[in-house]
C-alpha cells in the first residue's frame, strides 16, 4: 500500500519466520534466537543493501524511499539469520486507497515460491 501524502517514513516489521527445509522457525524460546536482520536494496541498481534493520528488527526507511518508487527500481528485502541467508522477497508497491492511512498496519504474508 502506498501511504497517504505528508508520510515521511514507514517502518517494516518481521512478525514470523518459518522455513520447513531449513528446520528453522523465528520466534522460538525466548531469548534463544537473535531477532534475523532485514536489508533492503535495489537489485537492479547492483549496489550494496542501502537500508537495515536495528537490533528490534525494525526496518526503518524514509518516505518516499527510492528503492520502492524509483521507475524501474526492484526493490528486495533480504532476512538474514546468524547462519546466514534465509530467503528473500520482491516488495512491489499497490496503490490501495486508504491502506494505510492514520497510522494503521498492513500485515503482509511472504509465501514460499519455489525455492527459498
Amino acid at each position: 500500500a502506498v501511504p497517504p501524502p505528508g508520510t515521511t517514513s514507514i517502518v517494516i516489521q518481521l512478525l514470523q519466520v518459518a522455513i520447513e527445509r531449513l528446520n528453522f522457525r523465528w520466534p522460538a524460546a525466548p531469548g534463544r534466537e537473535r531477532t534475523p536482520v532485514l536489508t533492503l536494496q535495489d537489485v537492479v541498481s547492483g549496489g550494496p543493501p542501502v537500508h537495515t534493520s536495528g537490533e528490534d528488527g525494525l526496518l526503518s526507511l524514509p518516505w518516499p524511499c527510492p528503492e520502492l518508487c524509483r521507475g524501474g527500481a526492484r526493490a528486495a528485502i533480504d532476512v538474514q539469520s546468524v547462519y546466514g541467508a534465509l530467503g528473500r522477497c520482491y516488495v512491489v508497491l499497490e496503490d490501495s486507497a486508504g491502506a494505510a492511512r492514520h497510522g494503521t498496519i498492513s500485515e503482509v504474508a511472504l509465501m514460499q515460491s519455489g525455492r527459498v
